[in-house]
């Protein structure tokens, strides 16, 4: 399950009709590796708070944000949560 882009940008070349990405990882990508991930790709819609891994397990998805942010959290010795890093995309950073 990767989340899938959907926006009006695009992943192109001058020869071969565009592919509607919504993230710019995804849109950095050369157009035949996006195709070869393209099939795995599904768009999912996370809802705020949602845990996408606890720490320990075994990651079984990418999760590739099209809008949004996302923290990294650890959790101390004493059970305190502190954050350790944000990904977010730049619509969401200027919004904010």
């Amino acid at each position: 399950m990767w989340a899938h882009p959907r926006s009006t940008s695009a992943v192109s070349s001058s020869k071969e009709p565009s592919i509607p990405i919504g993230n710019r990882l995804l849109t950095a990508l050369p157009r035949d590796e996006y195709e070869r991930l393209q099939p795995n790709l599904e768009s999912v819609r996370l809802l705020k708070s949602r845990i996408l891994n606890e720490a320990g397990e075994t990651i079984h998805h990418a999760y590739f944000l099209n809008s949004g942010m996302a923290s990294l959290l650890a959790i101390t010795e004493e059970g305190q949560t502190i954050d350790i890093g944000m990904v977010a995309t730049k619509t969401s950073l200027e919004t904010t």
